[in-house]
């Protein structure tokens, strides 16, 4: 047999092996056979399925000698764990976006949702307020809140103007602890809670707002920073130089004392 013809014989012979393996995946019948896998990789690996028993753990030892089904695979969360989904969600759960999971293990309500325990909004900001902070605020009150609230707060904002029903002035004083009636208005939760959450304009019904929520675009932080600005903001107001201390009063009043004039006089 010459070489040529030894090389034709081999590959007639592969493709036969070929056309075979392709007609044998391409039956066409119905089979409980497990389909070929060729390159498996991780499809298939050792795992425990709920309800199935366990020789893996030191109970199932107890169980043998002592007669009880313990050598289970589900097992009782460990000391100190955080189960995903503790906190149910507004959402149906086939809407719900797992790429942001952290958000389910958040186990603070004060931090997260402005409320304490019993539900009610939190009177003070739950994280410390610091310069950074109120900084932070100003810059995302710039961005987010002084189109309609204005620059001072006072809703008098180039976009609040044009509205028939003006936006809320943070000087109100509803809206500021010791002079406020409303039960709710005062607190800093109050204020957290309508940025992320908005205002509707029937209470509880969400399908409408008189301010759009904000907790898409501006951070946890973000938010309660905002709200430590509206602070500062009802301050410039309100404060007085006996509110601060005695170093920060001779710094201010240094910045503030008239200089002489051109003709001698204080401008």
């Amino acid at each position: 047999m010459t070489l040529a013809r030894s090389t034709r014989l081999m590959k007639g012979v592969g493709f036969a092996l070929l056309c075979a393996i392709v007609l044998s995946g391409c039956r066409g019948d119905r089979s409980e056979k497990r389909p070929r896998e060729f390159l498996p990789d991780l499809d298939n690996q050792p795992k425990y399925k709920a309800q199935s028993e366990s020789h893996f753990f030191k109970d199932f030892e107890s169980s043998e000698r002592n007669g009880e089904n313990w050598g289970r695979t589900m097992r009782m969360p460990v000391a100190g764990t955080v189960p995903f989904g503790r906190h149910s969600t507004a959402q149906p759960v086939a809407n719900v976006d797992y790429s942001m999971r952290a958000d389910f293990l958040k186990a603070d309500d004060r931090v997260y949702k402005g409320r304490d325990a019993n539900g009610q909004f939190v009177q003070r900001i739950p994280i410390p307020v610091t310069e950074e902070l109120i900084a932070m605020g100003r810059e995302q009150f710039g961005i987010y809140c002084i189109v309609c609230h204005g620059g001072t707060g006072a809703g008098d904002g180039i976009v609040g103007r044009q509205f028939a029903s003006p936006p809320a002035s943070y000087h109100d004083p509803k809206y500021i602890p010791g002079l406020s009636e409303d039960p709710d208005r005062w607190r800093d939760g109050f204020l957290f809670d309508a940025l992320r959450n908005g205002v509707p304009f029937a209470p509880g019904d969400y399908s409408s707002y008189k301010m759009r929520p904000y907790g898409s675009r501006v951070s946890v932080e973000e938010s309660w920073a905002i709200v430590a600005y509206i602070r500062t903001l009802q301050m410039t107001r309100r404060g007085t130089l006996e509110m601060l201390n005695e170093t920060d009063r001779r710094r201010l009043q240094s910045q503030t004392r008239p200089t002489p004039g051109p003709a001698g006089g204080a401008s």
